[in-house]
């Protein structure tokens, strides 16, 4: 027998708004949730989210995770990116003028965009040293098409090419993260919900809506109604929302035993024929 869709024994229904919270910031928050109603947290074994109303506000290029390495010779030189959301041309005129005024040879750097491949070129000029390389690192490589963690070498003719597609929008992939979830401690049990937002202009508002409450039902943790609330990227990397708060609506149920009943008389019926 298929279970009954949400049958429960009590409900509550919470509007989170981390501009309540007790504190944090917008994207990483600690809120005291009160349960009203004659109710206590320990009546409920279960929560979901029913819908999220999210800022795009988090910048593409972010605060400590926004550098690469410049090498001439054996001189190795960071080049920090301000944190931002930036169009192509203007991270290719950005980053065309970090590498020249940092240049520890004085090399003349120029960045283009090729709009057709929506790959950037890099050439540089200077005295007849090894060619220059970027260690393009764990942050950056996405916006400048090339591999986690590769070594990239100049040309001495051509330059150097971006190697793959560069990608310049805000993170589409998010999640919500909380110790409301009973257990959810590690990286991946404390995932409350799976926020997709790849059709969000970067400044836009992400709605979120659950089609599907029991199916993404999580296990209550009712040991204590103070809970922490935070967005990261798939990568477990904190969102900054830059000083935009974000709601949602959460609902606390208590399951019912009746599915439970109606399964156990069935069998029971079963059994006597």
């Amino acid at each position: 027998m298929e279970e009954p869709t949400f049958l429960y024994d009590k409900t509550f229904l919470y509007h989170l708004n981390s501009a309540n919270r007790s504190s944090g910031t917008n994207g990483d928050f600690e809120i005291k949730i009160d349960i009203t109603n004659g109710y206590n947290i320990e009546d409920f074994d279960s929560v979901c989210l029913l819908s999220a109303s999210i800022p795009k506000s988090y910048y593409a290029i972010q605060e400590g995770k926004n550098t690469f390495i410049l090498t001439e010779g054996v001189v190795d030189t960071t080049i920090t990116i301000p944190p931002g959301t930036y169009s192509a041309t203007n991270f290719a005129n950005l980053v065309a003028s970090l590498l020249t005024t940092q240049s520890p040879n004085n090399w003349t750097y120029t960045c283009s965009i090729n709009l057709s491949t929506a790959k950037f070129t890099w050439t540089s000029s200077g005295p007849p040293i090894s060619p220059p390389t970027f260690k393009v690192g764990d942050y950056l490589y996405e916006r400048l098409g090339f591999d986690k963690g590769e070594i990239v070498e100049f040309n001495p003719i051509s330059g150097l090419t971006s190697k793959n597609v560069i990608n310049m929008s805000p993170e589409a992939d998010l999640f919500i993260r909380s110790n409301i979830i009973a257990g959810g401690a590690d990286a991946n049990e404390d995932i409350f919900y799976d926020v997709q937002a790849s059709n969000i202009p970067a400044f836009g508002r992400i709605q979120v809506i659950d089609s599907d409450p029991q199916e993404y039902t999580k296990v209550l943790n009712n040991t204590t109604n103070i809970y922490n609330f935070f967005l990261t990227d798939e990568f477990g990397t904190k969102l900054n929302l830059n000083g935009l708060n974000w709601t949602a609506t959460i609902l606390f149920y208590k399951k019912s035993t009746l599915p439970d009943k109606i399964d156990s008389m069935i069998k029971l019926m079963a059994e006597s024929f």
